[in-house]
């Protein structure tokens, strides 16, 4: 008999962000570790992760100006820059607003787990020794919106391309990408799915290009196809330098790079290309495109900035940042569910489940042929949009280079985890967002507490409508009641977010309250002592 699925409520959690750690890890977790989905998709999430701020990822080819252009942004130098004409970059530095300008080792970094880094472990020791993370204090853009990025530098190699990878409130300085195969096996660490991780964690991603620079390296393009499929909406074209060229260049310039894009990128739509010079001391040429290049300065910045606007105002409140975190978890659910859908297809394709033979090694070397084939089989069978599907090419690597020589050894998974996932998309997440409608949203709470604070209040039984005297408890949008001052024990808790307090008129008691809400079983009633005890 099939197991009920469990159902989820928000009750116990005071924010969005907290009820989706709860979601994940009592129904999604287990379910990623056990299809495989940490070694096909993205690693198993952390609560470091879930709690982090808008991630900002800048790619871009050697010399381009990617550290110069982070530290516009920033206002001053930052920890582990190195700017020059060469290849200057050989490592990830991640910038985060901090007490003092300091820098930690990456073996240091990833393992605190209040840090969105601690996954980054799975690239090895030779990738953890390029990164680190430094902290900045005093910039004109991390005071004003708590901006943290992740940053890039230069790159080795002519035709080389940088990746930069920022947070807001976080930035990460990567390696450029290099042209050619023999530069690229010099790095001792998969930089295309390192470039893919943070891709996939990114709310905005900034394609950077100087305008003497247009050609697109091997590695670049293998990037591009590879790390940024499927996040093609977050993807922004910043031209730089663009005050070094005439007006008349500039118009060629331009074509040529939304051109050579054109073969690369496979969307239709044309990328927002931001067309200026990113100097944090110098000052523009090209007096005619002047008031131009100073708008699309001012237009990228209030981008970032309006990245975490709900974020900072749901923070306000207290909550976590509610739009950006619940979009990205729905995004892996639904890539969980189609992975699961994949493998199971994969399975029921061969033969005879169980057996290793030549039967089963040539049908799987078949359905490689033409996995893309079977992508569209399996999306037409499931009523799937294609595009909510891995790149065959990418899967098929993974398939191959995974040690993955009988599918039939896949797991099997269970009728019951398929309604569950299924109860994730359908029941759990519409419950949270009309649960946390006013965080999510940004409006306003009908009850928003002065503050946190304690003292003896008289509260109404339900089944005894006496009132006794309870120690009471208001923080986080929560009345804890305790029979007695000194009790760690609660007696109970009335959950106050969304409720309705209003003053009862009509009781025979004075200073009394009534409290009362959707997410409440009951009409609590509540007593005063005085007139300034009743205010929370």
């Amino acid at each position: 008999m099939a197991q009920k699925v469990k159902g989820f409520t928000c009750l116990r959690y005071d924010s969005s962000v907290e009820a989706l750690l709860g979601l994940y890890e009592t129904k999604i977790k287990q379910l990623e570790s056990d299809s495989l989905f940490d070694k096909f998709g993205s690693a198993l999430l952390t609560s470091g992760e879930l709690r982090a701020k808008p991630l900002v990822m800048l790619v871009g080819q050697y010399s381009t100006g990617k550290t110069t252009f982070i530290r516009y942004l920033l206002g001053k130098e930052f920890p582990g820059q190195h700017i020059g004409p060469e290849p200057t970059t050989d490592g990830f530095v991640a910038l985060m607003e901090g007490p003092a300008d300091t820098s930690t080792p990456g073996n240091t970094v990833t393992a605190d787990p209040t840090k969105p880094f601690r996954a980054l472990t799975e690239f090895g020791p030779a990738f953890l020794g390029k990164f680190q993370c430094g902290e900045v204090t005093d910039t004109k853009i991390l005071d004003s919106i708590n901006l943290s990025m992740l940053t890039s530098g230069g790159v080795r190699g002519p035709g080389g391309c940088g990746g930069g990878i920022w947070r807001i409130d976080r930035t990460v300085d990567t390696p450029g990408i290099l042209a050619g195969e023999k530069q690229t096996l010099g790095r001792q660490y998969d930089f295309t799915k390192v470039c893919r991780w943070f891709a996939e964690r990114a709310d905005l991603i900034m394609l950077l290009f100087d305008c003497h620079k247009l050609d697109i390296s091997d590695e670049l393009k293998t990037v591009i196809l590879t790390s940024l499929a499927g996040q093609d909406e977050k993807v922004r074209l910043v031209l730089n330098k663009a005050d070094q060229v005439s007006t008349k260049e500039l118009m060629k310039v331009y074509g040529a790079v939304m051109w050579s894009l054109g073969k690369v990128l496979s969307t239709p739509e044309v990328k927002r290309a931001y067309v200026s010079s990113f100097w944090d001391e110098q000052e523009l040429q090209n007096p005619q495109m002047l008031d131009y290049m100073d708008s699309e300065r001012q237009e990228l910045v209030d981008e970032l900035k309006n990245l975490p606007t709900v974020a900072e105002k749901a923070k306000e409140e207290g909550a976590g940042e509610a739009v950006q975190t619940i979009d990205k978890f729905v995004r892996r659910a639904r890539m969980l569910k189609t992975h699961v859908l994949i493998l199971s297809h994969l399975r029921g394709k061969l033969p005879m489940a169980g057996l290793v033979g030549r039967a089963n090694a040539m049908t799987q070397k078949k359905i490689l042929d033409h996995l893309d084939i079977e992508f569209q089989i399996l999306a037409k069978k499931e009523g799937l949009d294609l595009s909510s599907f891995p790149k065959a090419e990418s899967y098929k690597e993974v398939l191959l280079n995974g040690q993955y020589d009988d599918w039939s050894q896949f797991p099997k998974l269970t009728r019951t985890q398929m309604e569950t996932l299924e109860a994730v998309l359908e029941v759990d997440i519409p419950h949270l967002l009309n649960y946390f409608a006013a965080e999510v949203s940004g409006a306003p709470d009908p009850f928003v507490p002065k503050g946190e604070c304690e003292g003896w209040l008289m509260k109404a039984g339900g089944r005894n409508p006496a009132f006794k005297r309870r120690w009471c408890k208001l923080k986080n949008r929560k009345l804890e009641y305790f029979k007695k001052a000194s009790d760690e024990t609660m007696a109970g808790f009335i959950l106050l977010q969304h409720a309705k307090v209003e003053v009862g008129l009509n009781l025979e008691e004075d200073f009394a309250l009534l409290i009362s809400g959707e997410n409440l079983k009951r009409t609590f009633k509540i007593c005063a002592e005085n007139a300034d005890d009743m205010v929370m």
